[in-house]
């Protein structure tokens, strides 16, 4: 199935990405000590930090795979009903062949 997304799901997609890159480069580099005390504060672990990234990616590809079922069906329930209304206004002699 081919799909045209255009603009808006590509800046999606880069703001996203860039973010979750920009998350992991500043937990490193820029905001350790703050990340490190908040995780303390409120007694999250990395392990559960890494699993809430994981769910955030499964989440987005959910999403993704049920618009785009959810046009391909669409698409396709347009496609039958031009075919029924262009199959009904044939001429009946010559669509009898």
């Amino acid at each position: 199935m081919l799909t045209l997304a255009g603009l808006p799901y590509l800046a999606v997609w880069i703001a996203v990405t860039a973010g979750r890159i920009y998350f992991t480069y500043g937990a490193n580099h820029v905001f350790t000590d703050q990340l490190g005390g908040w995780m303390a504060a409120n007694q999250v672990s990395v392990g559960a930090l890494t699993d809430s990234f994981i769910f955030v990616s499964l989440a987005m590809l959910l999403a993704r795979t049920t618009i785009l079922a959810a046009k391909g069906r669409a698409a396709t329930a347009k496609a039958s009903r031009a075919t029924a209304e262009t199959a009904g206004s044939l001429d009946p002699e010559v669509s009898a062949g």
